[in-house]
């Protein structure tokens, strides 16, 4: 397939066709003048490859709205506070950073997540 074709075929996705980033088609190419349904292939399984689920990272995401890399100590307390510990203070938060904080970095991380579910 060449650009022009791939670029057809992916007009249908957009509402005004001549907005396919043909940036994006010519990257996707590389240095080839024509893509075989070979590369396609290819291509599609490398992008599937990318997009394997890791449960433990969309469950920490939950609680890390911003994506900072770290939970959200302050979202944290909301939602522990709305699960019905009222009387959850902020030295009970930093005890339970603490106990949490396997790397010592004084944040929660994905790292530390991952070990908390674990044990």
């Amino acid at each position: 397939m060449t650009l022009e074709a791939i670029r057809s075929r992916l007009a249908v996705f957009y509402e005004k066709p001549e907005k396919v980033p043909i940036a994006d088609i010519k990257a996707l190419m590389g240095k080839k003048k024509t893509l075989s349904f070979h590369d396609l292939n290819s291509i599609m399984n490398a992008v599937n490859d990318q997009r394997v689920s890791d449960p433990v990272k969309q469950a920490f995401q939950l609680y890390d709205p911003n994506g900072t890399g770290n939970i959200d100590i302050v979202y944290l307390k909301k939602l522990i506070v709305q699960l019905g510990y009222l009387d959850f203070t902020d030295e009970d938060m930093k005890d339970l950073v603490a106990s949490l904080d396997i790397d010592g970095d004084g944040k929660i991380g994905l790292q530390d997540f991952r070990s908390m579910l674990q044990s």
